[in-house]
């Protein structure tokens, strides 16, 4: 929008802009700190919280990640995209080639992981996959899985603050 207004000079746009980067940057910052530090407490003290990540995602030519919630408690809070971008990346790196077969065998490596670690609560993890054909072929991705997997996988730990992938 800042960058759209012809009647700001070029020079105070641009110095607009920058400020705005800047505060969206430690706005990052402290989300990922505060994130990291959620999931530590959530996952040292078993009965705290109930925390999942559930991610959308547009597979085409590229993968896109569309939304991105915690799951805190049964409450979805709208997460930063570029946590699922984070997730999906880490699934597509490790995976066979195909998005939508290295996104169903994590999820099923996954699943059979957290049954057995959360005994007895058999809903935290969910996957599902949807194919359209109109105006082109491409799959809309459902994911969940308990917000720790961030943790136990490295994903979180892998980015480096002021690193995050970012949103056009």
């Amino acid at each position: 929008m800042i960058k759209a207004e012809d009647e700001l000079p070029l020079s105070v746009r641009d110095l607009a802009v920058k400020a705005l980067a800047i505060r969206r940057e430690k706005d990052e910052v402290q989300f990922y700190d505060m994130l990291l530090n959620f999931l530590n407490v959530a996952m040292l003290v078993q009965d705290s919280h109930r925390v999942d990540i559930e991610c959308e995602y547009l597979l085409m030519r590229t993968t896109e990640t569309t939304q991105c919630h915690l799951v805190v408690d049964g409450e979805s809070i709208d997460a930063p995209i570029f946590i699922g971008s984070l997730l999906s990346d880490h699934i597509l790196s490790n995976g066979v080639g195909d998005p939508v077969a290295s996104m169903t065998a994590y999820y099923l490596e996954a699943e059979k992981h957290y049954d057995v670690v959360f005994v007895g609560e058999l809903d935290h993890c969910s996957l599902r996959i949807v194919k359209e054909v109109y105006p082109g072929r491409s799959y809309a991705v459902s994911l969940r899985l308990p917000a720790r997997v961030l943790i136990d996988q490295g994903i979180v730990l892998k980015s480096t603050p002021g690193t995050f992938p970012r949103i056009a």
